[in-house]
């Protein structure tokens, strides 16, 4: 029997734990982008027109929330199963995006509303 399959729940739960991880890396490099182009005394994160900031922050936006939501609904699918035997790396991935998930919409909500192109 194969071992790398997707049907079966242990593997689905070290992919959630895996993808979720890599979602929260994603998370931690949008909050990196976020503060450091941010200016807390006009309260606006400036980027040029012309460069690519913008599609960057927002491409990763997007890289993201995908993996924090495959992350967190192959969490879901293997958690409570009785052939898990990673129950706890189900818990993890799936808690693990849907924090990256919530968090992700929170930056893209702070970014969307105080971007100021220079």
């Amino acid at each position: 029997m194969a071992r790398g399959t997707l049907r079966r729940f242990d593997t689905q739960a070290k992919a959630s734990w895996v993808i979720s991880l890599a979602a929260a890396a994603g998370v931690v490099a949008l909050a990196f982008l976020a503060q450091r182009n941010l200016d807390t005394e006009l309260r606006v994160i400036r980027f040029a027109p012309d460069g690519m900031y913008k599609p960057i922050y927002l491409g990763i936006c997007a890289v993201t929330m995908v993996l924090a939501v495959v992350g967190l609904v192959l969490g879901f699918n293997s958690a409570g199963q009785r052939r898990n035997e990673l129950q706890s790396r189900s818990w993890l991935g799936f808690f693990i995006g849907t924090g990256s998930f919530s968090l992700a919409i929170a930056l893209f909500w702070v970014f969307w509303k105080l971007q100021l192109a220079l």
